[in-house]
């Protein structure tokens, strides 16, 4: 008996050991190891999250019924987890979703804001959604990540009233505006006006014919948004020639379940 509860004794100080050398985060691999263990050892997570996390955190969790605020509540279809440095700030954009059959990209269908304290500990885990303005937008410059990997010339440009799309053959050119909501009809009325939203409301076509992005993260100080187009997936964007916030389109893929 004395022999046996060694053996288990032992065990689980291996096992605690291995998540303490573990413990802490100060970069992305060091999180991809705590989203690993999170999603293939279900058994464990309490202690899992009692170790990486600080304890206010824990405590939340502890009493959440979900897999919130690691693992956004809808998100029953990921086979994958992607994982990015926000730039100026201790913070990481965690996404959840699948590899494309056909094309072999990462496609995200949900997403969570990690915070990481001094210590190397989650402290905060939120959904994302970003309100901003069209002043916040007025005069600003995007690429995508598309753009940025195959060195395209494209990108977004955003005056108060104007959304501009350059392209190698010329421009295109939309009225837009922000809204909270979205109606069944592009309002011309607010175009210009200083909206705010977390929809980014564009006129397309004739008539009042729009199209929108759902607006995710948006940080104009460390040049980096996200966005997400009806019926699309989220997109990543830096500011154009903003050569601090490129880290953020180096991110760490690998799956899970």
């Amino acid at each position: 008996m004395r022999t046996l509860l060694h053996t288990i004794s032992l065990t689980a100080f291996l096992f605690i050991s291995s998540l303490v050398s573990a413990q802490t985060i100060n970069n992305s691999a060091d999180l991809e190891k705590f989203y690993k263990a999170y999603f293939n050892n279900i058994q464990s997570r309490d202690a899992l999250v009692k170790i990486f996390c600080t304890d206010s955190l824990y405590q939340v969790w502890k009493k959440s019924e979900t897999d919130e605020p690691f693992v956004r509540i809808y998100c029953n279809t990921y086979r994958g987890v992607s994982i990015r440095r926000i730039p100026k700030g201790n913070q990481y954009y965690v996404a959840f979703g699948f590899w494309h059959p056909f094309i072999g990209y990462f496609l995200p269908t949900a997403s969570v804001e990690i915070y990481v304290d001094n210590n190397g500990k989650i402290f905060k885990a939120e959904p994302l959604g970003a309100t901003i303005s069209t002043s916040d937008l007025n005069g600003t410059k995007w690429i995508s990540e598309a753009v940025y990997k195959t060195k395209s010339k494209q990108y977004k440009e955003f005056t108060q009233d104007k959304y501009i799309w350059h392209y190698e053959g010329g421009t295109h050119t939309f009225p837009y505006y922000l809204s909270k909501t979205i109606a069944g009809f592009f309002d011309d009325s607010k175009v210009g006006t200083g909206t705010k939203g977390y929809y980014l409301i564009m006129h397309k076509g004739g008539g009042s014919g729009k199209d929108y992005y759902d607006i995710i993260y948006f940080n104009k100080e460390a040049g980096v948004m996200i966005a997400k187009p009806r019926g699309g997936y989220e997109n990543y964007y830096i500011m154009k020639d903003n050569e601090t916030a490129v880290e953020f389109f180096k991110s760490r893929e690998f799956p899970v379940n």
